[in-house]
């Protein structure tokens, strides 16, 4: 085994730097193919452990379960999977993230399934996931309970 070993030249001054090289050749690529497969990322609503962690915009997923009543344009999200678990129970101990709705048109319906485009700022002392766009991606207010 020692024998197999030592057929290896690695004591060769050109071998370290072209390792050296490759190494910083595949560091580059693989942050490059990270970045690009990042920036389609939709995080879930179960993903968001500490608002505070994330900056700038981000694209979350989750089910319209709550509106403010004294404010048309707050609602509540809750993790989509964390619903099918509960059974999709409202009173399930999921966490509502409150989404403040500043985009135009319509507010997305109760049981919606959404893709929300914004970012988690403060909207007076609360901080609030600010919406700007939505896509909804499927209902489930019929089996909402």
């Amino acid at each position: 085994m020692k024998k197999a070993l030592s057929s290896v030249n690695f004591s060769s001054r050109r071998l370290p730097g072209f390792l050296k090289f490759s190494l910083v050749v595949v560091l580059m690529l693989s942050a490059v193919a990270f970045t690009i497969g990042c920036s389609d990322d939709v995080l879930t609503v179960g993903d968001i452990g500490d608002p505070f962690a994330f900056e700038g915009e981000l694209v979350i997923s989750g089910i319209v379960t709550h509106f403010n009543q004294n404010d048309d344009r707050v609602f509540g999200v809750k993790d989509t999977a964390e619903m099918i678990q509960c059974g999709f129970n409202l009173d399930c101990g999921a966490w509502i993230m409150p989404v403040f709705w500043a985009g135009s048109g319509d507010l997305p319906d109760f049981g919606d399934e959404v893709n929300l485009t914004g970012e988690f700022t403060f909207i007076g002392d609360d901080l609030m996931f600010q919406a700007t766009d939505y896509e909804v991606i499927g209902n489930f207010a019929d089996q909402l309970n």
